[in-house]
């Protein structure tokens, strides 16, 4: 039951962790772990003091926002995190969904060599890139082509309003089957408007 509890806790501190990736998903990652390792020790009839609860809250914290910034999960710059906001705010006044999660902000260089399809100069290494992982726009519960136009016109917009953010609009689309690549949409400021595609 203990090992069914500390498996539980920690795969739910590291979706709390992901999804609310920053700061915020940090506090969450060492509030969670550490409260299933109290739990656990309180069932075994253990105690733990107040400051040493605190110190674990702590270096969990730290060590998930470590991590986070070493897997490249924070540390977009401002601009292109004003660019995803414009166009999650340019979306709900559609009627639009905006259900996605962020995968990529800014990345280390030993990070972006590891990732098999990264591009050496990445706009990710200068903070100036974001990856979101899609599930739907369009409200039809699936994600497609046609969600990736939405996006793509909507990132059309935004650039034409605010011309500082133009930048990279890409898709890696190859069929509705695939649930991993297919559902990523990149964004970021480089500059100067270009849209690339994975077909």
């Amino acid at each position: 039951m203990k090992g069914i509890i500390l498996i539980f806790g920690f795969v739910l501190a590291l979706i709390l962790g992901f999804l609310f990736a920053g700061f915020f998903g940090s506090i969450l990652f060492g509030v969670t772990l550490s409260g299933v390792l109290l739990i656990t020790r309180l069932k075994s009839g253990k105690k733990l003091s107040l400051m040493l609860l605190g110190f674990q809250i702590l270096t969990f914290t730290s060590i998930s926002y470590g991590l986070m910034y070493f897997f490249g999960l924070v540390g977009a710059e401002m601009e292109v995190q004003r660019k995803l906001s414009l166009i999650e705010e340019e979306l709900k006044k559609s009627n639009y969904k905006t259900s996605w999660v962020m995968i990529s902000q800014k990345r280390t260089e030993t990070f972006n060599r590891i990732l098999k399809n990264s591009v050496k100069d990445s706009h990710h290494m200068q903070g100036k890139a974001i990856d979101i992982y899609v599930f739907d726009i369009d409200g039809d519960g699936t994600f497609n082509k046609t969600d990736i136009e939405i996006l793509k016109q909507v990132n059309q917009k935004v650039e034409k309003e605010n011309p500082e953010l133009k930048g990279a609009f890409g898709d890696y689309f190859k069929d509705e089957s695939d649930l991993f690549s297919s559902h990523m949409i990149h964004i970021d400021t480089r500059g100067k408007s270009i849209s690339y595609s994975a077909n």
